[in-house]
């Protein structure tokens, strides 16, 4: 459901979109500043009570469990600060359904969709539960006490062991049933729109420990709250949500998830049955998303692929410079007579018949793998047959097994280094790994594929058929005319229910 990522826009009255915003702007002249103030003397008192707890203590009680008035007290005292820093800042109140199980119950809470820094307000419904964070906001003194005092699971991006490190200490503590506070996880690793649950990651399941889901919302005519890694920065969000009179916030408690015993060895078989219960109560599809760095991407079997394909850069470069598609078949039909396989910068331009601008240099250089100043041809118009739309998958495959091309018909079968070639044609991702997923079709295991298996791998296998029926067509769906501004967000629009159309299913697994 690539819906979820890319919606059409939704035509809202004018005036349904305009008077909040501007009633935001002229608010928010007078509320974000009071607001901001009185946030920062909050913290100010959160961080005094936090630094009580390890005061005159030895740095060895750190990892232990606290006990006594140091438990107590500072407890206590950095709740009533948290919660009275997010009454200030709008979230008047915080409406909470189901019940928060023991920490014996379920040492672990897993928290989604996760779609804002706000979702930090998570910590007062479920206690102060230790969090997991970066390594290196300990260099800020007063971020430092605040962790401290958390006893957070500490991940550092220098150290490449420091994750093993921290799922070690998550397990450590899980097992400890009832002498560790509960530990707060949002396995999706990053904010999304919260219109899908995105790909759970396994380190909060390693364990193999039941966990407690927890749903987040923000049920408010006006999504100010969304933080994605497309569209409104931290800035813009925290002034659009610091401008309304009040927020609201739901959280409701899932029952406790006991694993299963096949669960329990398979951390991932564990964090997708739970995906699943989330997105189920949640009524939105979960899907197999997830994020490579910054870029958004869908696992396919062995292939990690960004939710943009490859070649729409490509179309779009034609369609921005009015390119002739009848001229460009021209070109791919010229291929195919075995004339003009290798092509300069000039010449690459000429055979798309487009003018030689940054945009086309970019796309050269991104097929010049060796850097020689030459691209094959042969290479583009696979992509070019793709976006043509003329052909079926079966026929992009003859296409590619064509003498011209890499001559599987002739030699009646297709080695590793041609199927990576046609892949990656076909996909538009020129630096694209496949090797495992050569691997994993080639039957025969004698180094290539026969065309039956380039056939079945196209237009039957159970993984990667949907490349060709699903992905290399998605973007030319009436459902994806017109993404929405902010990628993964749609922010600062009101939120009137779907019309039939939009409206999602239960759940769908991508």
């Amino acid at each position: 459901m690539f819906w979820v990522v890319f919606l059409p826009k939704v035509d809202f009255p004018l005036h349904s979109l305009l008077v909040p915003v501007l009633q935001s702007l002229f608010l928010g002249i007078l509320l974000v500043p009071l607001r901001l103030l009185l946030m920062f003397l909050m913290l100010l008192l959160m961080w005094a009570f936090a630094a009580l707890r390890f005061l005159g203590a030895d740095e060895s009680l750190i990892p232990k469990p606290v006990m006594g008035w140091r438990r107590v007290i500072p407890h206590h005292g950095v709740y009533w600060a948290s919660r009275t820093m997010f009454f200030i800042l709008g979230f008047l109140r915080i409406k909470v359904k189901g019940w928060r199980a023991s920490p014996s119950e379920a040492p672990i809470l897993v928290g989604a969709p996760h779609s804002s820094f706000f979702d930090a307000l998570t910590v007062i419904p479920t206690d102060l539960p230790s969090v997991m964070s970066r390594a290196e906001d300990l260099k800020n003194p007063l971020m430092r006490d605040i962790y401290h005092f958390n006893q957070a699971i500490l991940v550092s991006r220098q150290d490449p062991a420091s994750r093993r490190k921290a799922v070690e200490e998550m397990k450590r503590r899980a097992n400890q049933r009832g002498k560790w506070p509960q530990i707060l996880v949002f396995p999706e690793g990053t904010c999304t729109n919260g219109r899908a649950l995105i790909k759970f990651k396994p380190g909060a399941f390693i364990a193999g420990v039941p966990v407690q889901p927890l749903l987040i919302r923000y049920p408010n005519r006006l999504n100010t709250t969304s933080w994605t890694w497309k569209g409104p920065g931290m800035l813009g969000v925290f002034w659009m949500t610091l401008s309304q009179i009040y927020t609201n916030v739901e959280i409701e408690f899932l029952p406790v998830y006991m694993p299963k015993p096949e669960e329990e060895k398979d951390p991932s078989l564990f964090a997708d049955n739970v995906q699943k219960v989330m997105a189920d109560a949640l009524g939105i599809p979960a899907t197999a998303y997830e994020f490579e760095g910054r870029i958004p991407v869908m696992g396919v079997g062995h292939l990690k692929l960004p939710l943009e394909p490859g070649l729409s850069k490509l179309e779009q470069l034609i369609k921005k410079a009015g390119g002739d598609w009848g001229q460009i078949r021209n070109s791919i039909g010229a291929c195919l007579r075995g004339k003009g396989w290798n092509v300069n910068e000039e010449e690459f331009a000429m055979q798309l018949k487009l003018p030689l601008s940054d945009m086309v240099r970019h796309i050269f250089s991104c097929y010049d793998q060796d850097k020689d100043g030459f691209v094959d041809w042969r290479e583009i118009s696979l992509g070019l047959a793709v976006l043509d739309h003329t052909r079926t998958t079966e026929e992009l495959i003859d296409l590619a097994s064509q003498e011209v091309f890499y001559d599987a018909k002739g030699k009646g079968s297709v080695t590793e280094e041609d199927f990576g070639k046609i892949l990656r044609s076909l996909l538009g991702f020129p630096n694209l790994d496949v090797s495992k997923v050569f691997q994993e079709i080639s039957a025969n295991g004698m180094g290539n594929l026969t065309l039956d298996e380039l056939h079945d791998f196209a237009l039957s296998h159970p993984s990667y058929k949907k490349l060709f029926s699903s992905y290399l067509r998605r973007q030319h769906s009436d459902q994806l005319k017109h993404p929405i501004p902010n990628g993964l967000c749609s922010p600062w629009f009101p939120l009137p229910s779907p019309p039939p159309l939009l409206a999602p299913p239960r759940r769908k697994t991508a």
